[in-house]
């Protein structure tokens, strides 16, 4: 089966200077400069790594579904983590906290991907039946 090549964000940069209207934002991004410029440029070198890390897994000899799976929910988590950094450097308090939980869901979610898939399915005819069963929308549990 082909899979399509995924979608890969690898350059993380941190929030530009704000819009010269926002008085607010211009203050905030002042002071996280100041206060915590070496932990936004930790955040950010180590975002790249992960983007670089990312870019380099996904080769066609790589293409795989599960790769695609797992680089999917990847970019989610990548993605909402450097929008939470730059939601903080402009002093966006309130939004950066949604997009924190959203990426440690993903995070979460990954974690779990990569579990089930190196640790319990192993047999390929319990990797049909997850499949078919998550198909089916049959999310009962009982």
């Amino acid at each position: 089966m082909r899979v399509s090549p995924p979608k890969v964000f690898g350059e993380a940069v941190a929030a530009g200077k704000p819009p010269a209207g926002s008085a607010g934002a211009q203050d905030a991004y002042r002071q996280t400069g100041f206060v915590l410029g070496a932990e936004v440029d930790l955040v950010v070198s180590g975002l790249a790594l992960e983007g670089q890390v990312a870019d380099a897994s996904s080769g066609a000899k790589f293409r795989t579904q599960v790769t695609a799976s797992a680089l999917g929910l990847w970019s989610r988590s990548w993605l909402s983590r450097l929008q939470a950094l730059h939601a903080l450097q402009w002093g966006n308090y309130t939004a950066a906290m949604p997009l924190v939980r959203a990426a440690a869901d993903s995070c979460v979610l990954l974690a779990l991907l990569c579990f089930l898939f190196v640790s319990v399915f192993q047999d390929t005819h319990i990797m049909y039946d997850l499949v078919q069963f998550l198909k089916s929308g049959n999310m009962d549990v009982r």
